[in-house]
């Protein structure tokens, strides 16, 4: 997988420039994985230091954060929630 920043330098020159939706997305997608690692390494970092209350509890608040973040950022990239789309699915497949 490529970063975003570089796509968009190598589809800037080449003959089917990128659009805007595409380099969002790309950046989106991009900033979602980085947000999944951030929390495995949070989880990592307060198992193999001696967990404490304050430390777990920070880390479910880190976790909580990130987790409101990647939802608000797949609703901006694909404009439904995940479980709406399922839903949208299923009912099409019901008629």
């Amino acid at each position: 997988m490529s970063s975003s920043p570089g796509k968009f330098i190598f589809l800037l020159k080449s003959k089917n420039p990128i659009t805007y939706i595409e380099l969002r997305q790309a950046v989106g997608k991009s900033m979602l994985l980085g947000l999944e690692i951030l929390i495995a390494a949070d989880i990592m970092a307060t198992v193999v230091t001696e967990p404490s209350l304050k430390s777990v509890s920070i880390l479910g608040l880190i976790v909580l954060i990130r987790t409101f973040l990647s939802l608000s950022l797949q609703v901006e990239l694909e404009g439904e929630f995940r479980w709406q789309k399922f839903k949208i699915e299923n009912s099409k497949k019901d008629k």
